[in-house]
This record gives C-alpha cells, sequence and structure tokens, in this order.
C-alpha cells in the first residue's frame, strides 16, 4: 500500500518492463496510466489491472503531448508519479554506430528517447508550480548512459543526456520551490522477451551475480523511487546493474 491513493502515468509500451512496473504500481494501490502509442499491448494488461487507464500518444508530437496531458489532468485532477519510459532501441535497418548511422536514424532515436522526457518533465513542472502539492519523476535511462557502446550510438546518447537532465531538473525544482523530486534508473540488459536462453547463458557467466535482473526487480525499485521511502532522494541513480559497472570482464559490446 506504499502508493496509495497515488496517480501514477507510466510513458512506454505496455510490455515488458514497464509492464511489470504497471503491475507493481498496481499491486501498491497506485492508479496507473498508461501512455503509449499500441493499444493493441493494453488491452490484456487493462484486464488484469484494477484503477488503470490508456491514453494513446505519439510522443514525437508535442501537440499529442499537450492534448494527452489535459485529458489526464482533467480526467484525474493531478498525477502524483510520472515514469518516462517511451524509448527506442534500434532500427534493424538503420545501423547506429558512428560511421554508418544516418541523420534520419539519429534524429529519431533522440526525437523519442530524449525529447520526451523533457516535454513531460516540462508539463509536469508547469503543472505542479499551479497546484503545488508533492509529485515525483522517474527517468528510465540505462547502462548504456555510463559506458561505452559504439554499435547503439545513438540510443547511448539519449541515456547519458537523461542521466544529465534528471539532475538538472532536480536542481532546478528545488531552486524554484517546487515540490518535485527527480531521480533516473540505469538498468543494463533485464530479462525480457528481447533475450533468449543462449543470450542468457553467455552473458550470465561475465556478471558478478551470476544471473540477470527481471523485470519485477527493475519495478520494485520504481516503488521506492516513487514511494515516501524515498522522500529526501532527488537527482540520484540508481545502477541495476548486476554490479556490472564494477566487473572489468564485461564487454562493451553487449
Amino acid at each position: 500500500m506504499k502508493l496509495k491513493n497515488k496517480i501514477a502515468l507510466i510513458t512506454g509500451w505496455a510490455a515488458w518492463i514497464w509492464e511489470a512496473i504497471a503491475r507493481e504500481f498496481s499491486n501498491s494501490w497506485a492508479t496507473v496510466i498508461i501512455a503509449d502509442i499500441n493499444l493493441e499491448a493494453w488491452k490484456k494488461l487493462e484486464q488484469e489491472l484494477e484503477n488503470s487507464y490508456f491514453i494513446k500518444l505519439d510522443v514525437t508530437n508535442e501537440t499529442a503531448w499537450q492534448s494527452a496531458f489535459k485529458e489526464i489532468i482533467d480526467k484525474y485532477w493531478r498525477v502524483d508519479i510520472l515514469v518516462n519510459n517511451a524509448w527506442i532501441l534500434w532500427n534493424n535497418f538503420w545501423p547506429q554506430d558512428p560511421e554508418n548511422a544516418t541523420l534520419e536514424s539519429w534524429q529519431l532515436v533522440h526525437k523519442i528517447n530524449l525529447e520526451s522526457v523533457f516535454l513531460w518533465c516540462k508539463y509536469f513542472l508547469q503543472n505542479n508550480r499551479k497546484v503545488g502539492w508533492e509529485w515525483n519523476i522517474i527517468n528510465m535511462a540505462s547502462r548504456s548512459g555510463i559506458v561505452w557502446v559504439p554499435n547503439i550510438s545513438a540510443y547511448a546518447s539519449t541515456k547519458a543526456a537523461i542521466r544529465n537532465h534528471t539532475k538538472s531538473v532536480a536542481l532546478y525544482a528545488c531552486g524554484q520551490w517546487l515540490k518535485v523530486r527527480c531521480n533516473c534508473l540505469n538498468p543494463a540488459s533485464i530479462m525480457t522477451a528481447m533475450w533468449d536462453k543462449e543470450d542468457e547463458k553467455r552473458l550470465s557467466k561475465d556478471i558478478p551475480m551470476k544471473r540477470f535482473w527481471t523485470p519485477n526487480e527493475v519495478a520494485k525499485a520504481c516503488v521506492f523511487l516513487a514511494s515516501e521511502d524515498s522522500s529526501y532522494i532527488t537527482g540520484s541513480e540508481i545502477n541495476i546493474d548486476w554490479w556490472v559497472l564494477a566487473w572489468t570482464l564485461t564487454s562493451p559490446w553487449e
């Protein structure tokens, strides 16, 4: 019941890690709003969660952002928790390495991954100034924003920027006397459908904990940052990486 009576907005796919976050928030008694472009992925999850709501949103369109936020405020009057999850990793037809990436692919990845975070943080801060109660932002960065990942350099660039923007938002909110906390999570590769058993076996041997993290473990970290348990934490990062950042044998290519 850590999030009882809280309104939580989660952007991004209604599946994988984001599905786990939605479930964990719901289990903690929060009302969950999913803002995503994929209605079909949401339908199954919607049947299993109480007090949930879906809003269709193209994160590359600022006008759509404004309409979505207005719809949410009109329906619920407020949002207590924002989890910025919308992202794209790569497109098989568009390489992301520094030599072969196209400007189009670079801009698309930054538009979805980074500009969406900027827009939600912006509207969150503006609306908090009007109402004044405590709000909480959780940005999903990545281990890829800390280490070098040459084959997905566009993605890594966005995640590094999200880490920096998280701290900027946190410090700005404090300086403006806004009741907004802003933190980020840096997951490494979590065991989802994008990995198979062979991937898990191959990569786990170089992980100090000898196993992948699960989506539920990421979701529990989100609940911690969203709850009063972290009431004095802002501008901070939590690395969810199996201790990989401290393990020199881990390949930067994986």
